[in-house]
């Protein structure tokens, strides 16, 4: 708790100088791919699916800046077919992967050019997932799995393309590292300055 008391003391007085300086926000909403990473087959045999999100901030000095950003990615992984003891079947149960990240990264520059600029991100945060066993209807299948906050960095690179003064797309790939629940998400975003 600490840390993030100083971290928003920190913040603050840097705000205010974007402020002064009149530095826009920016408000992001993007959706596209993600490799969620498990346990059992790690990044390499991961689930391939979808995410979306958004983040929200601005730069406070004409190269760094700071976000805010949620994320939801969820995926479907067959399991192994299994034999029912009670019912005397056999089944293919499905495993539904729910997982949520919140958090927020700095944002450095690195090359501009008269419609946009290529930046790198490094961040922290969270993430949650839940886990869901379905079967067939009168098998009995593991009840819903919540597994707690897991605390994490991310880190990543894109491109703000502005194609008006107010609007933007932003191609984007990053890396959350968690333990147990880390992922990667490939996407596109619509991008809205003031």
């Amino acid at each position: 708790m600490k840390r993030l008391i100083l971290l928003v003391l920190f913040l603050l007085p840097l705000t205010a100088m974007a402020q002064e300086q009149h530095y826009p926000w920016i408000l992001t909403g993007f959706g596209g791919g993600s490799r969620l990473c498990t346990v059992d087959g790690g990044c390499g045999g991961g689930l391939n699916t979808y995410a979306i999100g958004g983040s929200f901030g601005r730069y406070f000095t004409p190269r760094w800046g700071f976000e805010i950003e949620g994320l939801y990615s969820p995926a479907d992984e067959i399991e192994p077919e299994r034999f029912d003891d009670f019912t005397g079947v056999f089944f293919t149960p499905v495993l539904h992967h729910t997982r949520i990240w919140g958090g927020g990264a700095f944002l450095g520059k690195l090359a501009t050019w008269d419609s946009g600029e290529f930046f790198i991100a490094i961040g922290f945060g969270g993430a949650v997932e839940r886990l869901n066993e379905t079967a067939p209807e009168g098998i009995f299948v593991q009840p819903p799995q919540d597994i707690g906050i897991k605390p994490g960095v991310c880190g990543g690179a894109g491109i703000n393309w502005w194609f008006s003064q107010h609007w933007g797309i932003r191609p984007e790939a990053r890396f959350y590292g968690l333990s147990e629940i880390s992922f990667f998400r490939y996407t596109v975003g619509l991008s809205y300055k003031f």
